[in-house]
This record gives structure tokens, sequence and C-alpha cells, in this order.
């Protein structure tokens, strides 16, 4: 019996590659080519080939055998990602669901193209420069007929100060731990509904082959109806079955959420700090965290329908702690306690508050890539130069040649 291996450091590239696609932010291009840039050798064909083959999640495919037709079955490798991953990530790839695949770079003044929308016709805002009469200008643009466009040095500024609206204030970082902390012990949350759901689709799927079964014994429908009615059930029996083992796995192992909640309000308060410093890869990251959703800038401010969960909690509770102050100021009274406001911990809300812990990682992961990418551009800057002068080396001996043959001829000619 021959057992799989993970492979380092192919199996960390990998790995790294299912982490960018889940998130669904960037296409499946810009992915690859950043893997690259971190030394994973792949073409484009086997790139789109590996991110669809189940092994990965400890599956591995039985292939259609006389009449019976090819299924997954459990491996006995370990897997290097879950197979609740691995289903989203195919749901992406397959359109069921959202891919914004935004470009990872973009030109420093246009730090933020891909992530606006018009105000006017709600599209996608571009950005480019156009040469004034001293120097070149950059413009966030609409490409409709509606003529949106800002100078880009406006609508970066105006995201930059954005970002403090989402600061915790001082003092209150300790409060959101706690609240956090407390609300996900005293809180089941929705595991025990998603795992009733998860069931009950199950049975559902159980009950739509069963019935088929039925027709087919009557003569209602013949073998090939069957065995598609069949595949498609089993199919969609076995990403079930995933997720509701995933979802028991989870709450088996209670998550300590308190050092988690520790490091998402410490990489909140450095916020404005993460954005200034980091490279543009880094900042288009730390947007994409943020706002899930494109935002829509209408010359003053911004507006944007989601964001982060955890971003938008801290910024009612600085909405509602600056209505309190406006109220002591009126009034002269004291400041009343902050107390702990209401959290319900959904599923989402961890994934945000994780993502925002690891936020610190990934944007140094982001600005090493950057770097990476900034000398793979100053290394294509040399290779024309090198062709260039290498044609010129050719037109020059052509035309050695064309000038030696005509003398020969007039040599001859005389």
């Amino acid at each position: 019996m021959v057992l799989l291996a993970l492979k380092q450091p192919e199996a960390s590239l990998v790995k790294w590659v299912f982490d960018q696609l889940a998130e669904g932010t960037y296409s499946g291009e810009q992915i690859l080519s950043s893997a690259r840039e971190k030394g994973l050798n792949c073409s484009k064909n086997n790139f789109y080939t590996l991110i669809r083959n189940p092994i990965y999640c400890g599956k591995v495919i039985v292939p259609k055998y006389k009449n019976e037709e090819a299924f997954l079955a459990q491996g006995l490798h370990e897997p290097l990602i879950s197979e609740t991953m691995f289903f989203n990530i195919q749901d992406i790839l397959n359109g069921r669901k959202r891919e914004l695949g935004q470009p990872i770079s973009t030109p420093e003044a246009l730090v933020l193209r891909g992530f606006l929308k018009c105000p006017k016709c709600h599209r996608s805002l571009s950005g480019s420069s156009s040469k004034g009469k001293q120097r070149h200008f950059t413009y966030y643009h609409c490409t409709s007929a509606c003529g949106i466009r800002f100078r880009s040095e406006k609508v970066n500024e105006a995201f930059a100060l954005e970002l403090l609206s989402y600061l915790p204030r001082k003092g209150y970082e300790e409060i959101f731990v706690e609240t956090i902390a407390d609300a996900y012990q005293n809180q089941v949350g929705s595991i025990l509904d998603e795992r009733k759901s998860y069931s009950k689709q199950i049975q559902d799927l159980n009950k739509k082959i069963e019935k088929a079964r039925d027709l087919l014994l009557d003569n209602d429908i013949d073998a090939v109806d069957f065995r598609a009615i069949k595949n498609e059930c089993s199919e969609k029996i076995t990403i079930v079955e995933s997720k509701l083992s995933e979802l028991t796995t989870k709450n088996k192992a209670a998550l300590n959420i308190r050092p988690i909640a520790e490091r998402a309000i410490k990489n909140l308060t450095d916020l404005d700090l993460f954005y200034e410093n980091s490279s543009v890869e880094g900042k288009r990251y730390l947007v994409s965290c943020l706002f899930p959703e494109k935002m829509e800038y209408d010359g003053e401010r911004y507006r944007t329908l989601l964001v982060n969960e955890i971003a938008e909690h801290i910024y009612l509770k600085n909405k509602e702690l600056g209505a309190k102050k406006m109220e002591q100021k009126s009034s002269k009274k004291s400041l009343p306690h902050w107390g702990s406001p209401t959290v319900l911990i959904s599923n989402k809300f961890i994934a945000d508050l994780k993502r925002m812990a690891e936020l610190d990682t990934k944007m140094t992961e982001y600005d090493e890539l950057g770097r990476l990418m900034k000398l793979r551009k100053e290394r294509e800057k040399l290779i024309p130069k090198v062709i260039d002068k290498k044609k010129k080396i050719k037109v020059k001996r052509k035309a050695r040649k064309v000038t030696l043959k005509k003398w020969v001829i007039n040599i001859s000619d005389d």
C-alpha cells in the first residue's frame, strides 16, 4: 500500500493558493501569478486541474467501473485543506458564489481601483492617467457615459480619513475583548440549527433517491434517468455530509476566542498605521478585508452596504459614544458607563474576527509579495533593452551584407 505524504515547500504554496481562493477576493489568474512569484512552478492548465482535485481535501476519485458511476471516497492520506473549504472553492469556480477577481497590484496612485463604484450608475470605477500642461494627473472614472470622474489624490485622502472611523476609542479595547468572550461563552450560536438544517437536507436527498427508485420499479422513468438523479443527489449528499462533519468537529473543539479578540482589536487600533506604511498590495488586502463589497464615493464621503462585522461593531460603538458625548456637553452630565453591547456571535462574525486577527501577518505577506512583483517588473524592463540591442546588431549586419552585395555587383558590371 502506498500512502501519499505532504511535500514541502510545495504543500505550503498549494495551501496558500487554496486560502486565497477561499477568500474570493482575487481571481485565479492573479493568485497563480502571485504563487509563481513565491516559487510555485505550475502552468495555467495544471493550476486549474490542481485546484479542482479533491485529493487535497482527503478524498480520492474512484473511476467509473461497469455500471457503477465514478464517486468520491475517503482517502488514507492527510488532507491539506478541509472538505468544506474545497467545496466552497468549487462553488466559486463554478459561479455559484460571487468572486470579485480584483487585481492584487495596481499603480500606487490608483490603489482603490476595483473597490469603488459609481454613485450615479453604480458601475465599477476604473482609473487612468491623463497628461496636463506640466505633469500627469490620475483619476478614478466611470466607464459609462455618466461622466463621473474624481481626482485620485482626493479619493485616496478621503479613504485614509474614513479608516479613522474604524479605530477603537481609547479604553474600549478591554471592553471589546470581554464582550466577545462573554458572548461566545453564553451564546450557543447557530450550530445546532445548522446541524438540523444539514441533517434535513441529507434526509430530503435520500428520500429523492428512494422516490426515483420507486419510479424506476413502476417503469415511470428509465435506468438512465434514475442514475442521473442518483448521481446528482449523491454528490450533494457528499458536500452536505462534509459540512455536517466539520460542524460537529467545531462543536466538539471549543474555540479559545479571547486571544483572537485581543489580536483583532490590536490590529484595528493600528489600522491607519498599517495602511500608511504598507505596500500597494498590502493596502489592497486591507481594503478587501474591511469592505467585502464595493464602496461608493460621491465626492465628499464614502458609503458601503457591507463592512467587516468587527470593524462595523467598532464604527457603531464610536458613533454611539460620540452621540453620548454630545449629550453630555449639552446637559453637562457625566458620561455614562459604556456597558457591554449585545453581540451575535455568528459563524460570519467569527470568520471576520479571525480575519482581523490575522491582518498584520497577511499584510506582511502581501508586502513581501509586492517586493517580489516589483523585482520582476524591474527584470522585465531590462529584457526589451537586450532584445532591441540584438535587433540593432542584426539590422546592421543585414545592411552590411546588402552594401557588400551591391559593391560586388558594381564591380562585376565594370
